[in-house]
């Protein structure tokens, strides 16, 4: 998760992408798609595609956030404000 971090900080969206997927794809071959772990990857995905400019796609992975930190995590939770606040950007 760190390269995907250290790429989008200097910009380079496409490799940030793939090391991003690269991790949610891990992440839920070890676990369920529930577990609060792979809403990490599915939060890094919506930053860079948002980023990138490509707001659709953005949306799709800030929804997946959203939606795994209110199941594990419950409403009251500052996670899920993180992701209301990422979906409203």
């Amino acid at each position: 998760m760190e390269l995907g971090i250290n790429s989008l900080d200097i910009s380079k969206l496409s490799e940030a992408i793939q090391l991003f997927r690269f991790a949610l794809c891990f992440t839920l071959q070890i676990l369920h798609n529930y577990n609060i772990d792979v809403a990490t990857p599915y939060y890094w995905l919506g930053r860079t595609y948002n980023r990138k400019g490509e707001y659709d796609k953005a949306i799709e992975y800030y929804e997946q956030n959203l939606k795994i930190n209110l199941n594990q995590l419950g409403s009251d939770h500052i996670n899920v404000a993180v992701s209301y606040n990422s979906l409203g950007n």
